[in-house]
């Protein structure tokens, strides 16, 4: 009988480990916001992060920012100004940047089919979210590339956005229980 109550308390010592319960929370965590932000491009209440989507302001991009070298109709994307589809000056010299007579949102479409506010054009700063070891617990954490843009971005929308929802914070408990369930 003692050999089972003994059994028992290691195994909740183990289910009940401070450090691993977060690295569990903060592992659903995870797949949790990235999916929300990246794919869904939704804020910490379930919103939109920007309704009215994309910057339409009038802009040039320069051929070298582009992720792709293609329209998603397969299309090669040439410099072109302003006034003009010439890829060329009148003066002859190459032209190094594409005009955008819809702003940010046309540049999106073109690049990745997708003019919802989402924060995908290269796949960087979802990649820089990552999870990492806070001396005795778990968190996530960006480098100084994405806290940049995490911060820039929470104010430039006005929005909450990197925080769990009520949702979120709901399925970080359901894993922990289903962990300390398992472990038992």
């Amino acid at each position: 009988m003692n050999r089972v109550v003994g059994k028992l308390i290691k195994d909740l010592n183990i289910a009940t480990d401070p450090k691993e319960v977060s690295r569990v929370a903060t592992q659903q965590l995870l797949g949790d916001i990235v999916r929300r932000i990246h794919f869904q491009g939704l804020d910490a209440k379930g919103n939109e992060i920007a309704p009215e989507g994309y910057s339409t302001d009038p802009m040039y991009v320069s051929i070298a920012g582009f992720v792709r070298q293609t329209s998603g109709k397969g299309k090669k994307l040439t410099p072109r100004g302003k006034n003009s589809n010439a890829t060329e000056f009148k003066s002859g010299k190459k032209r190094k940047s594409r005009y955008f007579e819809s702003g940010y949102k046309e540049f999106q479409q073109e690049q990745t089919g997708n003019t919802k506010v989402n924060f995908v054009l290269t796949g960087q700063l979802q990649r820089d979210l990552l999870m990492s070891e806070a001396g005795k617990n778990f968190g996530l954490s960006y480098s100084k590339y994405g806290l940049d843009i995490y911060q820039g971005m929470e104010n430039k929308f006005g929005v909450v956005i990197w925080f769990p929802t009520k949702e979120e914070h709901q399925r970080m408990v359901n894993a922990v229980l289903d962990y300390v369930n398992k472990t038992l």
